[in-house]
């Protein structure tokens, strides 16, 4: 334990370790920069964001994004730099708070955002990190109305894949060509919650999902009806919030 409270996103920078930040409930930050020895305040907004509130770390310009309401972004930068600073980004009315933020790994230049929605829409924001920010749809007519919990990527900004995490609708759906059209991928899946998923960026076929009972995977995802398994050697078959990958050694 480092900084305490009910505990939210925590980022490590992939391209510095000792540059860290953890959350506490809604925009509130704490950052370090040398490995987690000392922690200071980024922010202590508790009037802004969900409970537990989405965010991600640009790991090449060391900026933080997190949840802000329907109509707002909220950025921190020079975190690891110098004297962080909070620069929000204003949005037109989303109809929905913010429920997953995925910082693309593929633009390093600038910052390519994707933000999904409490209602189901899916957001791309291109050039975040300065203030000529653009946002265009890019979510499906046909995705459900219900909560986009993660938005991953596979070998390129192309190929996405995003989950939702209600009952009593399709979960998994992915593009391969950034949203100009998008399938469901559902298959043999029982009917609960997907909280997050994973792409092997080496064999696109191999996917793995976390969901409200433990963790799932399908060898053959490109297949029009996936064929998902439990995969829970060794794990109980228990809720699953997040995945991630080491990009170091996978």
């Amino acid at each position: 334990e480092v900084t305490g409270g009910d505990g939210g996103f925590c980022h490590i920078d992939q391209t510095n370790g000792n540059v860290m930040v953890s959350s506490y409930t809604y925009n509130n930050f704490y950052y370090s920069t040398d490995g987690g020895s000392y922690f200071d305040y980024l922010d202590s907004d508790n009037s802004s964001g969900l409970f537990i509130n989405p965010s991600d770390f640009d790991d090449n310009l060391n900026i933080l994004y997190a949840g802000g309401s329907s109509n707002l972004l909220k950025r921190y930068f020079d975190i690891g730099n110098g004297s962080p600073q909070n620069y929000d980004i204003t949005l037109p009315d989303l109809g929905a708070d913010i429920s997953n933020i995925k910082v693309s790994p593929y633009t390093t230049s600038s910052s390519t955002v994707f933000i999904g929605t409490a209602a189901g829409r899916l957001y791309k924001i291109t050039n975040t990190d300065n203030s000529s920010a653009s946002i265009a749809e890019i979510g499906a007519s046909s995705f459900p109305n219900g909560w986009i919990s993660s938005v991953e990527f596979g070998s390129s900004e192309q190929e996405i894949i995003v989950t939702f995490s209600n009952y009593g609708l399709s979960s998994i759906w992915y593009t391969s060509n950034g949203g100009n059209s998008w399938s469901e991928k559902e298959g043999n899946l029982v009917d609960l919650p997907v909280r997050w998923a994973l792409i092997n960026p080496n064999n696109e076929a191999e996917v793995i999902i976390a969901t409200e009972l433990g963790v799932w995977s399908t060898t053959n995802f490109t297949s029009s009806s996936p064929i998902w398994t439990p995969s829970n050697s060794g794990l109980a078959t228990v809720r699953v919030d997040m995945l991630k990958m080491r990009d170091a050694d996978k």
